[in-house]
Formats: C-alpha cells, structure tokens, sequence
C-alpha cells in the first residue's frame, strides 16, 4: 500500500455515515478504504453537479450561437 500524496488542503471531518451505505460505496467504487470511497463520491457528485448546471445553460440557450456555422471558426482565428 503506497502513501498518498494530496496537492488540495485537506482537512479532518467528523460525520455520521451510514455503516451499510459507506460498505455499499466502498465495494462499488473498488476502493480499498473508505475515505477513497467518500472522495470518489464526492468527486462524483460534484461532476454531476456541474453537468447538470452545463446542460441547463444549453437548454436555455446561453449557448446557442455555438451552434451557428461560423462562429467557432471565428473563435478558432
């Protein structure tokens, strides 16, 4: 087992998790331990996060003129 090397602060939590829902976690994301779980959790949820806020900007049509023949060979000059 190698020694992790973090480039983020970290810091220490104290939570209450559910002893079932974190074994579940750990299995799933095929981490040998349970802060590699909950960061890779964490880490998923924040992509998604982020997806779903990229997806709405599409939707809602802030980034339209993207679709527009054109516009990104002007960006790309």
């Amino acid at each position: 087992m190698g020694i992790a090397i973090y480039t983020q602060p970290m810091s220490k939590k104290l939570l209450d998790l559910d002893d079932e829902l974190l074994a579940q976690a750990v299995e799933i994301a095929d981490e040998h331990t349970q802060v590699g779980a909950v960061r890779q959790a964490l880490e998923e949820f924040v992509r998604r996060h982020a997806a779903a806020d990229f997806l709405k900007l599409m939707q809602g049509g802030m980034l339209a003129d993207l679709s527009k023949p054109g516009i990104l060979a002007e960006a790309r000059r």
